[in-house]
Parts: C-alpha cells; structure tokens; sequence
C-alpha cells in the first residue's frame, strides 16, 4: 500500500482498520495495533469453535471491503487467526504468544480463512523455528552435501544428465528436508 499509494494513504488505511476493528467490536472488547500491520481484538465470542469462526469470518470480510484511494479502491487481504479462552489461556501475555504463533503458522501454511490456535499449530511454528536457527550453525558446521540425481530419458534409458539436490543431517534435529529448509 505504501509503495502504490504513498506513506499517508498507508498510516490512513491503518487508522480505517482501527475504526473497522472497533466497529465490529462490542462494549466489553478491546482493540490494539501489536505492530506494524498486526491487530489485536479480544472480545467474548461463542464458546463453540464453528460459530467463534464464523464471527471471525464476519470481521474478515469488514476488513477486506475496498478503502477508497479518492481515484480507485485499495483491496487488502486480511489474516485471521483465533486464540480463545476454551484453549487454557490465562493471561493477555498467553493470548498474544497464542495468536503470533497461530499467525506465523498461516503466513507458512495460506488457504485457510480462519487460523485457529492449536497445538499442532504450536508444535509446527516449533519445529520452524529450530530450523531457522540451526540453519546458521549448519552453515558453520558444513552440515549439508550434495546427491547427485541421474536424469534418464525415458525413450532409451540413457543417462542425459543430472540433478545436485541439497541434502541437511542436523545433529539435533535428525534429517531435515528441503521443503522445510
């Protein structure tokens, strides 16, 4: 938004998302900027999980609706994730770790429309994380070779070339593949 529209339209599209946030919030809720882009809302919802989405799915498309530039329409795609007190948090600390964690999993995982904290969430961003920072010292312990995979032409069997795959054997972390690195 910053780099089509300017630095303005930018902090003004923030301010719009407040307003949309607090709009869609009720007398007992609280919104927040956590930072940059990031929002916070901590309202009651229902205590079941199919309809605490569908209110989250609500807030989405409030967020979504089009930002009027004055010449055209700026569109902004929205990320929700949900952590609620169902899930044993306690605190506003536990809420705010819960939904980081539940973000970072839908920006590495995107399809979903609602991302809700679980533990499965919790144990990805985990495993995500010691990856990043081992990936550093792995780099330093020369902890990655190359397989060399033959290339064969199917019409006559003949070897045409091949292919040099990275490969990582972490020692604290076991094999680790390149989908996750």
């Amino acid at each position: 938004v910053n780099g089509t529209f300017g630095m303005d339209f930018g902090a003004g599209i923030l301010g719009d998302m407040i307003d949309r946030l607090q709009r869609f919030a009720t007398d007992r809720s609280a919104v927040a900027r956590l930072e940059g882009d990031t929002f916070a809302l901590l309202m009651d919802v229902p205590q079941d999980e199919l309809a605490a989405k569908e209110l989250a799915l609500d807030l989405k498309h409030i967020l979504e609706e089009p930002y009027p530039t004055g010449k055209t329409k700026a569109f902004i795609r929205s990320t929700i994730v949900m952590a609620t007190s169902w899930q044993g948090h306690d605190s506003a600390e536990d809420y705010v770790r819960a939904g980081e964690l539940a973000l970072a999993f839908a920006h590495e995982n995107p399809g979903s429309a609602v991302t809700v904290y679980a533990e499965q969430v919790v144990a990805k961003v985990e495993r995500m994380l010691k990856i990043e920072r081992a990936l550093w010292a792995a780099l330093e312990n020369d902890e990655f070779h190359l397989v060399y995979q033959p290339q064969v032409r199917l019409s006559d069997e003949r070897v045409i070339g091949a292919e040099a795959l990275v490969r990582w054997h972490s020692e604290p972390l076991g094999p680790v593949y390149p989908d996750e690195f």
